[in-house]
């Protein structure tokens, strides 16, 4: 335990610890609507548009992160209108434009000089070589997303489980659903640049996975997801430190332990 203690004494132990509770708290909380809407590999489309956005940003000499949310910004653009065409599903659509970013990043960094190795950082994540500028300011756009979802917390649920309804009581499905795109596109355009797709992805799918293996009541699940992202964070950052393993991937290891333990002790 003094050993513990004395790790987080370490500054760059000190904001990676702080980064990834904020990030993984807000992510997992986020994570629990993601599953709900079956939207899970919106997610990590997201997250590759957005790395994409980082390749292009360096191909073009230009300030990575704002190419990263213009690229995000589309992409939120596209599906928070998107429609289920007949006889092509979403699923369908979802992985040919992963699988379109996913080469574009590749040919973005083929063609970037001395690119590779930070795009290699922000898929793979490493949060244990975070600046404190890339703390405050993934931590202010995080809390600022957490207010804006706040203020509309009972519309997002609304339009997530009963859209038919929140139509004719008069809500505004599209703008609805264009805001909770824009906070969840936003944040993971954040994210990605210090947690890395990686981890990015990991808190979307895992923690709220494993609280609807566990919970029922809404309020349950939420917190139970939160609970789930922190305790992996905190365990797999001990345990990255003290293995000498890399933070994102052992946290997100543990998190698909957990999960799949859960799986089978609920079977």
């Amino acid at each position: 335990m003094i050993k513990i203690f004395e790790m987080f004494q370490i500054p760059f132990m000190q904001r990676a610890l702080v980064l990834s509770m904020v990030t993984g708290a807000f992510l997992s909380f986020l994570g629990v609507y993601v599953v709900l809407r079956r939207i899970v590999f919106v997610g990590i489309c997201l997250s590759q548009i957005s790395a994409c956005g980082f390749a292009f940003g360096f191909l073009i000499g230009f300030d990575s992160q704002i190419t990263s949310f213009a690229f995000v910004l589309l992409g939120i653009l596209f599906f928070s209108f998107i429609k289920r065409m007949e006889r092509l599903p979403q699923e369908s659509i979802t992985g040919m434009i992963y699988a379109l970013f996913a080469a574009l990043s590749l040919l973005f960094v083929a063609k970037s000089a001395g690119a590779e190795a930070s795009i290699l950082n922000i898929l793979s994540g490493d949060i244990l070589t975070i600046t404190e500028k890339q703390v405050y300011m993934t931590a202010g756009v995080i809390f600022l997303a957490a207010f804006f979802h706040y203020l509309f917390y009972r519309k997002f649920l609304f339009i997530s489980f009963d859209p038919e309804t929140a139509v004719s009581t008069g809500i505004n499905v599209k703008l609805y659903e264009f805001l909770f795109y824009f906070i969840l596109g936003t944040v993971i355009s954040f994210a990605i640049r210090s947690a890395g797709v990686l981890l990015t992805f990991g808190y979307l799918a895992a923690p709220a996975s494993l609280a609807l293996l566990f919970r029922e009541r809404m309020k349950d699940v939420f917190l139970f997801a939160v609970l789930t992202g922190l305790s992996a964070t905190l365990i797999g950052l001990v345990l990255s430190f003290f293995w000498d393993l890399p933070s994102g991937t052992t946290i997100v290891a543990l998190m698909g332990i957990a999960w799949f333990a859960g799986y089978i002790f609920k079977r």
